[in-house]
């Protein structure tokens, strides 16, 4: 996400499908790569380093609860609320929206982009 935000400039982000990741114990995000023994922290500029990556993880505590009628960032779990604001802080844009399941009224404006 940091490339994607590089090379297209956004400014906000929209966390979909949040909800997939309750019941997991830990959520993983990539914050960086092993390129032969060297860690860095962009995405490689070429396919023949890419293949050569792995990736190199940050693990958060996951959540158990059913989060799919969750209508405010403050109402979900600590551990998600942590998710959500992580993303924001290693990608280094606000999130505008997130979702917790597939219908429209499960999507959550936190910051609105079109005003």
């Amino acid at each position: 996400m940091r490339h994607s935000r590089r090379v297209s400039g956004i400014t906000n982000l929209s966390l979909n499908s949040i909800d997939v990741l309750s019941g997991l114990d830990t959520v993983k995000i990539c914050v960086a790569y092993d390129l032969d023994g060297q860690r860095i922290d962009y995405y490689p500029a070429s396919l023949e380093q890419l293949k050569r990556c792995k990736p190199i993880y940050e693990e958060l505590p996951g959540w158990s609860e059913d989060i799919t009628g969750v209508r405010n960032l403050e109402d979900l779990p600590e551990n998600a609320r942590n998710y959500v604001r992580r993303v924001s802080e290693l990608v280094g844009v606000r999130i505008s929206t997130f979702s917790v399941g597939p219908g429209r009224e499960q999507t959550n404006i936190l910051e609105s982009v079109w005003s």
